[in-house]
């Protein structure tokens, strides 16, 4: 076969899959919208106006600007990254942009579960179908909050790790400081990203702790043995 013929599969290949995992992307998109999630939810309009709130004072609240019998008690927007995305969106475009805004934070965990399979696994058909089964077990329950950053923060998050894991190299741990520092302003569930990350480390600390201790318990039974 020659080279030319390769190439040619290679991109017909490369198309398939293209196709594929925009249908794919599309659907989840053509789900989102027509659940309505976006604008149905009731908790979407606090997040609206704290977000609002952070634009027209420049500053983070730190206190309940929303409660009428807690105003004056502490408080931390601690989403105030996806509220203040949310902000713009509607003040550009209106209750359009709700659902856009919406329907792209489906689009984009959806995507971020298969990009995680695919790193993981290496196949992207293996990918395909293990994100299709895991988003239409989950990701339509649930309206599009913050904890979506939290799911996309987290599936790129263990992605680095195990692919860190698997080639011994780490390259792509480099990109967990900016994958944190977006997530701890986006959802308070940044925390969960940084068990993984010590659940990781400490495995690793084990693994070579026994790697270190074999050999010196082979030592000490071959010393036992008489004659020796």
């Amino acid at each position: 076969m020659s080279i030319a013929q390769e190439l040619r599969e290679l991109l017909q290949r490369r198309l398939l899959q293209l196709i594929v995992l925009a249908g794919l992307l599309s659907a989840v998109a053509a789900r989102a919208m027509y659940l309505k999630f976006s604008v149905l939810d009731l908790d979407i309009w606090w997040h609206l106006k704290v977000g609002d709130w952070i634009v027209e004072h420049r500053a983070f609240p730190h206190i309940g600007i929303l409660s009428r019998t807690a105003a004056d008690r502490p408080w931390m927007a601690y989403s105030w990254g996806y509220e203040l995305l949310l902000s713009r969106a509607y003040a550009w475009f209106g209750l359009v942009g709700l659902g856009i805004f919406g329907v792209l934070l489906t689009v984009a965990a959806a995507y971020a579960v298969f990009w995680m399979i695919r790193q993981i696994s290496g196949r992207f058909w293996v990918a395909c179908i293990l994100a299709t089964i895991t988003c239409s077990a989950f990701l339509f329950s649930l309206m599009p909050r913050p904890v979506f950053f939290s799911m996309i923060l987290y599936a790129i998050t263990l992605a680095l790790l195990l692919k860190a894991q698997g080639n011994g190299r780490v390259e792509s741990l480099y990109w967990l400081p900016l994958v944190f520092l977006l997530w701890a302003n986006c959802h308070i569930q940044f925390v969960y990203g940084i068990f993984v990350v010590g659940l990781f480390a400490g495995g690793r600390h084990h693994a070579h702790v026994l790697t270190d201790v074999r050999p010196l318990q082979r030592d000490d039974r071959h010393g036992d043995v008489p004659g020796r």
